[in-house]
């Protein structure tokens, strides 16, 4: 199907008609278009009036009637330059992709947090495109359009939009997917046949399970328990005198206990507290004092990997993946993310460093073996994507793989997040669209194609 990028205008007309220039109407082929056809923008479908203009110039202009059956607001249109679609079933513009994720607004304006640079290289890159981009919360989708947030004149506007293409989701917690809004959503948006990918959040047990059940991958997956009572945490103690005790459902390294074995008794650090390490004498005792918190969420155990450091700090890589098509997924970037002092996990949000992953391979191993290792970081990535794929219900375009090396040089995997941050692998003023946001619009754009857009 073939689209074109093209200037589109609006005028007035008591009922919805699209005026299409000779001109564009040759470049999509030698058709004799009906006087009546449909106009689609995103999900939403118009009957219209089609006239014809004669002119060698490439335009098309809606009437304000047929944009706002459509939920289209005109100031969204006039001047503006679209992907247009012209075949004998219709016209169609766009495609609309959008992104679900949690929004602070007021009235006028909306807050993104560390997600506004994203967020807005996301609307630019769908600008160049041709497609439009919009932001919305579950809150915001209604029973025939969506009240989104647009890009314009470099401010976020609210309005009236049509229904989208394609949806990535971006909500940032895990109990607003167990909401009833959110079965809602996605109740609509299959009735409406729109795809939506990064279904939901992975957890660290299911990700276990499905890794240590692959012969391929199992070599990579450090040995875990999941903690359903006393008798495993002792278990652990008996076995390990390095381990850490992890919530199922944390992310951002947070809440992670690590154990740790000395002549005196037991340490016990702890992500959540800037104190140092608490000292006990016994595992019962140590057990009394994580009790309450493991009471509150399920908990997994995971032996401790003697990782590789960097300045005598721990180190490990997080690559971000993004799916193609149906058949691949591709690496977009690779960070090394390097622990802050006195810490013990290397995650951004826990205070720790992000470093070209390049670089550093070169600087501890030389450039032939640190090219070696980059390729087997990429390679291991990969088969951990198709892996997920396999095992998850659902539909997911982009995965934060985790991974790091111990020190005889062997690569492990620490987590997957299927809603990865995007501060690693962005430095502001080197890049106008990082990778990342072109590559999660390539995919909602396949997908919606795929679609019958």
């Amino acid at each position: 199907m073939k689209w074109m990028k093209t200037d589109i205008f609006f005028h007035e007309d008591s009922e919805p008609s699209v005026r299409i220039s000779s001109g564009l109407l040759n470049r999509f082929g030698q058709f004799s278009p009906p006087r009546w056809s449909f106009l689609s923008i995103g999900r939403n479908r118009v009957k219209v009036r089609l006239v014809i203009i004669d002119d060698k110039s490439f335009f098309l202009s809606i009437s304000k009637t047929a944009l706002e059956a459509a939920f289209v607001p005109e100031w969204l249109v006039g001047g503006q330059s679209w992907s247009v679609c012209m075949a004998a079933e219709g016209i169609r513009i766009g495609p609309i992709f959008a992104l679900l994720t949690d929004i602070r607004s007021a009235k006028e304006s909306i807050a993104l947090g560390n997600m506004e640079d994203y967020c807005v290289e996301l609307a630019s890159y769908c600008e160049e495109k041709g497609y439009l981009f919009y932001l919305f919360s579950l809150k915001d989708w209604k029973d025939k359009h969506v009240s989104g947030w647009v890009r314009h004149k470099e401010q976020w506007i609210r309005t009236f939009l049509p229904f989208p293409n394609a949806v990535h989701n971006r909500l940032h917690q895990r109990r607003t997917e167990l909401d009833v809004r959110f079965a809602a959503f996605t109740d609509g948006l299959q009735q409406h046949n729109i795809p939506y990918f990064n279904q939901r959040f992975l957890n660290k047990w299911e990700v276990h399970q499905w890794l240590e059940a692959d012969p391929v991958l199992l070599p990579y997956v450090p040995v875990s328990r999941k903690l359903a009572s006393k008798r495993d945490y002792e278990l652990y103690t008996a076995s390990y005198t390095d381990f850490f005790v992890k919530p199922i459902y944390g992310s951002q390294g947070k809440k992670i206990f690590r154990i740790r074995e000395t002549d005196e008794g037991y340490l016990l650090d702890d992500t959540s507290s800037i104190d140092p390490a608490a000292s006990f004498k016994n595992t019962d005792e140590m057990f009394r004092h994580m009790y309450p918190r493991l009471t509150k969420e399920p908990y997994m155990l995971q032996e401790t990997i003697r990782i590789i450091t960097y300045h005598s700090k721990p180190m490990d890589f997080r690559i971000l993946c993004h799916k193609k098509n149906d058949l691949d997924w591709a690496v977009t970037s690779m960070t090394a993310r390097v622990s802050s002092e006195n810490t013990f996990v290397s995650n951004l949000y826990q205070g720790g460093a992000a470093f070209p992953v390049k670089k550093i391979l070169e600087e501890l191993y030389g450039v032939k073996k640190g090219r070696n290792i980059r390729n087997l970081l990429a390679e291991l990535s990969r088969e951990i994507c198709f892996a997920v794929e396999r095992n998850s219900n659902g539909c997911y375009g982009e995965l934060g793989i985790d991974l790091t090396l111990d020190q005889d040089e062997r690569l492990w995997l620490i987590e997957i997040n299927s809603k990865p941050s995007k501060s690693s692998e962005y430095i502001p003023g080197q890049m106008r669209v990082r990778p990342s946001a072109k590559a999660v619009v390539d995919y909602g754009i396949y997908l919606s194609k795929l679609n019958g857009v």
